[in-house]
């Protein structure tokens, strides 16, 4: 779920802080609210794999345009 949110946020702003930062403590409240507990080992197990999924898409993007500069100087 906190992937999700992460996910969304990072599509949205485009800041990898602000979405690992802001989906954790969504994720609490909603697990307080619905659930009336919520435990931290797992919240910073669910920070570390959003972080390394944002991290993955920037990455990604990152050897894209690196691939299209490439090309673009192939073509000059």
């Amino acid at each position: 779920m906190t992937s999700c949110i992460s996910t969304i946020l990072f599509i949205l702003t485009k800041n990898q802080n602000v979405s690992i930062l802001s989906s954790v403590p969504i994720y609490y409240v909603l697990a307080l609210l619905r659930y009336g507990t919520t435990h931290l080992l797992f919240l910073l197990v669910v920070m570390l794999v959003q972080a390394t999924i944002v991290l993955n898409m920037q990455h990604q993007s990152k050897q894209e345009s690196e691939l299209d500069i490439k090309e673009k100087q192939q073509i000059i």
